[in-house]
């Protein structure tokens, strides 16, 4: 028989690598939901954003 000459460096390398490759979990992701507070503030923004705008149109045009 004969022996395989083994390489110790490549060997911890490859085990390393092993180690370290990314695995695809099995667990399916959970949405996450929006919380009403989270809500609440988009809305509150986005209404804000618009008011700030109508004004700005409006004092450019008077």
């Amino acid at each position: 028989m004969k022996k395989e000459l083994r390489n110790p460096l490549e060997e911890s390398i490859k085990n390393r690598l092993k180690e370290e490759r990314y695995q695809i979990s099995e667990k399916k992701k959970e949405k996450q939901r929006v919380s009403f507070v989270q809500l609440l503030l988009i809305v509150v923004m986005g209404i804000g954003l618009v008011a700030s705008t109508v004004q700005l149109l409006i004092k450019l045009f008077s």
